[in-house]
């Protein structure tokens, strides 16, 4: 969601080594163009997410992207679809680019037993 309002994103500002909302706002913004931020185009989240193929989610769990991806894994399930999010409680912004981090490992595995096995997701939140 381009337009940051997730009640939950201030305490995560803090947190969040890489990312801040007010800069994603403005970010946000520019990425809209002409668009509101709240055009479904912009921000998916705002739209309607019935009929996606199965949703599978790796998130940081100390950046301000988190509470929008819990919600975008409840809103797919909710509308009938399912998706499954795994949060990697140390994990910041784009932490899978370091492959080094035990994190990034183990959302490898997961990923690649996703392909290599075909799991569906679950509909659960793990970390």
């Amino acid at each position: 969601d381009a337009t940051m309002t997730n009640a939950d994103i201030p305490a995560l500002d803090r947190k969040d080594p890489m990312l801040s909302a007010p800069g994603l706002e403005a970010t946000g913004v520019m990425w809209a163009g002409a668009r509101d931020p709240r055009d479904p185009m912009v921000s998916p989240l705002l739209g309607d997410l019935a009929d996606l193929p199965p949703v599978h989610i790796v998130q940081g769990g100390r950046e301000i992207l988190l509470p929008d991806a819990v919600l975008l894994a409840q809103r797919i399930t909710d509308a009938g679809g399912v998706a499954e999010i795994r949060i990697s409680p140390a994990g910041f912004h784009v932490f899978v680019g370091a492959p080094g981090l035990p994190e990034s490992r183990k959302a490898y595995r997961w990923v690649a037993a996703i392909f290599r096995d075909g799991i569906r997701p679950s509909g659960t939140v793990r970390p």
